[in-house]
């Protein structure tokens, strides 16, 4: 885009004509190519890019569905290699997003955000390069006028969130002190409890109580899961591990009583030997795609429900694979959903014992996660799939009813950014 001496620039793609329109020549390949792909291409509606005004870092939004609401996601800070890796991600990322949001029963549709940190040689240590980038990308939310609203994800940190927010309102996940929802670890951590819940009592095995669980990650989220299975649930057993030796440490000071409970390992970034650990389940809260051909054929347990995001290296073959090894895989975009329900509620301000936080928590709406994992390993069984080719499908069939109150509003503010030449302002 500097190259061609363009600032700003679009893909818009109307799904119900099936065109597309970009906003400049350069544009039109990369278009073809991705609106073509079934792989990464979901009822995507808009791909937005910026070249920062302050920074010359390169920005971009993208935008799922709009139907069952306004896109949200959060903005990560990543460096990549081609102008397409971008793109491939950002469609990856925002369907994603759009996915967790249906089966959450938000009202929201799938957003994400990039800033791609080795575009202009910046370096994103420098305080003041963040001030500049992050500032640069809250302007380019409120050019968007609300079409995606961001959040925090990965390279970001609360206070980059703060830069954002000096900028605009269309920005969640922002810093308790500024009026924010705070740290969503604890109600992670206890979401991703109720569905390992689910998956035992689907199985007829039970309660936790009794039951090995191993834990792959010693992290915040992953510290709340361990304690609310050892001091809530009575597990016979938890193994604990991480790369991180001092963070091990801290979580075996913390549980120094439950000894006889909790087991500590420190382990090292090509050790994946804690996955054949036999057990009731296995919880991956560490890093995304540990979940391959080599470590399913390893596994020992009757469950996997975890907190790490992208848990299967290939999202189709190894969720394939789980299923024929008859393992219940929970898909972690079902589990780890109340970071975004933080950040989707924020605007709603806040009431102590949130009843729109703890009925994730419950059985009686029949969106919390305990009832959506059931529907989906109900689907799974009876159609022969896998829990993850369910899962979508019951997430894409909630991204396709409209908001009961704005409808499709999030295609309207498209269509009038175009027809306002945004790109040429």
């Amino acid at each position: 885009m500097q190259k061609a001496g363009i600032r700003r620039g679009y893909i818009i793609h109307d799904v119900n004509s099936k065109t597309t329109q970009t906003s400049h020549p350069i544009f039109e390949q990369l278009a073809e190519r991705v609106v073509n792909d079934k792989r990464d291409f979901l009822g995507h509606e808009a791909l937005f890019f910026e070249v920062g005004k302050q920074s010359n870092a390169l920005m971009a939004a993208f935008i799922q569905k709009t139907v069952r609401g306004i896109p949200q996601g959060g903005v990560r800070l990543w460096n990549y290699n081609t102008v397409e890796s971008v793109v491939r991600d950002g469609l990856r990322l925002s369907a994603g997003m759009g996915r967790k949001n249906a089966l959450s029963g938000l009202y929201w549709g799938g957003g994400k955000g990039i800033i791609v940190r080795n575009t202009s040689n910046l370096n994103f240590e420098d305080a003041k390069v963040r001030d500049m980038a992050f500032r640069d990308y809250g302007d380019f939310l409120t050019s968007l006028r609300g079409a995606y609203y961001g959040a925090e994800d990965v390279g970001l940190t609360p206070e980059d969130t703060a830069r954002m927010f000096t900028r605009t309102r269309f920005m969640t996940c922002i810093p308790q002190e500024l009026g924010g929802s705070g740290n969503p670890s604890q109600s992670t951590g206890l979401g991703v409890v109720c569905g390992m819940e689910a998956a035992l009592e689907f199985l007829g095995l039970g309660s936790l109580k009794g039951k090995k669980v191993v834990i792959q990650g010693a992290g915040n989220v992953a510290g709340f899961i361990l304690h609310e299975l050892v001091v809530n649930k009575q597990v016979e057993k938890v193994i604990m591990t991480d790369i991180n030796a001092k963070l091990i440490e801290k979580r075996r000071e913390e549980y120094k009583d439950y000894a006889n409970v909790v087991e500590f390992r420190v382990t090292t970034p090509d050790d994946s030997s804690i996955l054949a650990e036999p057990c009731d389940i296995l919880a991956p809260c560490a890093l995304g795609g540990i979940l391959n051909t080599e470590t399913i054929n390893n596994l020992n347990c009757k469950i996997v429900a975890g907190a790490a995001n992208n848990q299967l290296l290939d999202p189709v073959d190894h969720d394939q694979m789980l299923k024929d090894k008859n393992i219940l895989y929970v898909p972690d975009y079902l589990l780890n959903r109340m970071g975004i329900v933080n950040c989707a509620n924020e605007n709603y301000g806040y009431v102590k014992n949130d009843p729109m936080i703890t009925r994730h928590f419950g059985r009686e709406w029949e969106s919390s996660i305990f009832n959506i994992a059931t529907s989906v390993f109900q689907s799974s069984q009876s159609n022969g799939i896998p829990t993850g080719i369910a899962a979508n499908m019951l997430a894409d069939q909630l991204a396709n009813e409209p908001h009961p109150i704005f409808g499709h509003r999030g295609w309207q503010i498209i269509q009038g950014l175009i027809a306002d030449k945004w790109a040429e302002k």
